[in-house]
């Protein structure tokens, strides 16, 4: 393990050099007794930035859905939600719209019809925004927005669909989501440090096109934003170390023990749909996936647009977190996308082939 951390370390470093991100945490959890090891490297700005430390936040972009999902799939095992249960039934604002009858299970398998993308924030006044009047006019927003379709089977990724899931699990827990994601998940596996609304030491995760405008703790997506910081699709900020530990709750569950998902509903959240996706998971492919060549076939976790990820290998029993503010760097996803694999394999060949 610490000749990995070394390498990873190595790699890390390497990242910060080339200009792929100014600063990097990773952490992996491995084997039955979940060891757990992690590295950093570079600082938390491009330049006079502090120095990544394991428990700098990072704002962890579309992994927030995994923590939606998680708060999800544990109302249904105690009854509270139901996987055929429409979306109509409880954001009434959708209720005209073909939305209406998408199920729970396509909301989580991005079958419910959503386009990907809107910028929904548009609608919202800046004074109003973060605002329960302001959120009110985002929700009209999604509801006006044409969607690609009616749900229907086809897997098309959608943050519009998740932050439609984050409203449902307000209404059905009667609670702002920050306290249903603290309830479901972050609260029974111990999570500390991952939080909407940040006050810790944060790195540095973009440049906004104003002069001066740095984004530091306050979430880099549009419509969160315009939501107050917390939705479905984004808002949170984690460590590397939390993000594994999240993972390692999913091995736990797959194995049948830990308590905080059943094996039936894990197994049935990482199987592979006829649309190629899980139930809030990305599931890996064979050739080109960002966990590169080494991790198995039943390799399942999600990206964050601000150059974080997870990915679980149920198989080799680890699971790995990867932690960046590649945005900082500019929008251009070609360095993330070359660095992922790469640092995936190196940790793996690290890991189980010494």
């Amino acid at each position: 393990m610490r000749d990995a951390r070394r390498i990873i370390e190595g790699i890390l470093g390497e990242g910060v050099r080339s200009g792929a991100f100014s600063g990097a945490q990773a952490a992996w959890c491995v084997g039955p007794e979940r060891r757990r090891e992690l590295a950093c490297a570079g600082t938390t700005r491009a330049a006079g930035g502090a120095e990544i430390g394991h428990d700098t936040l990072f704002d962890v972009a579309s992994l927030t859905k995994l923590f939606t999902a998680g708060a999800a799939l544990r109302l249904c095992e105690r009854g509270v939600l139901a996987m055929g249960a429409e979306l109509g039934g409880r954001v009434e604002e959708l209720s005209g719209t073909p939305q209406a009858h998408a199920t729970l299970e396509q909301l989580l398998a991005h079958e419910a019809g959503f386009v990907p993308w809107t910028p929904l924030y548009e609608s919202v006044e800046p004074g109003s925004r973060g605002t329960k009047a302001g959120k009110a006019r985002l929700l009209a927003a999604l509801a006006a927005a044409p969607p690609a379709s009616a749900p229907d089977g086809v897997a098309r990724y959608s943050d519009l669909g998740f932050i439609a899931l984050g409203v449902w699990l307000e209404r059905v827990a009667a609670a702002p989501l920050e306290e249903v994601v603290a309830a479901e998940v972050t609260g029974p596996l111990g999570l500390l440090r991952t939080r909407f609304h940040p006050t810790e030491r944060c790195a540095a995760t973009a440049i906004r096109p104003r002069p001066g405008r740095e984004l530091v703790g306050e979430v880099h997506d549009d419509n969160a934003r315009a939501m107050g910081g917390a939705a479905g699709h984004a808002g949170l900020f984690s460590t590397a170390a939390d993000v594994a530990r999240l993972g390692a709750a999913w091995l736990d569950a797959l194995a049948g023990r830990g308590g905080w998902l059943s094996r039936k509903t894990a197994e049935a959240a990482v199987r592979r749909r006829p649309s190629g996706r899980g139930l809030g998971f990305d599931l890996a492919l064979a050739e080109g996936s960002s966990a590169g060549a080494r991790m198995g076939r039943g390799t399942f976790g999600h990206l964050g647009f601000t150059g974080c990820s997870l990915w679980i290998d149920p198989g080799a029993g680890c699971a790995i977190a990867l932690l960046t503010n590649r945005v900082h760097m500019g929008e251009s996803l070609d360095a993330i996308k070359a660095f992922r694999p790469r640092f995936h394999d190196a940790l793996m060949r690290a890991l189980f082939e010494a």
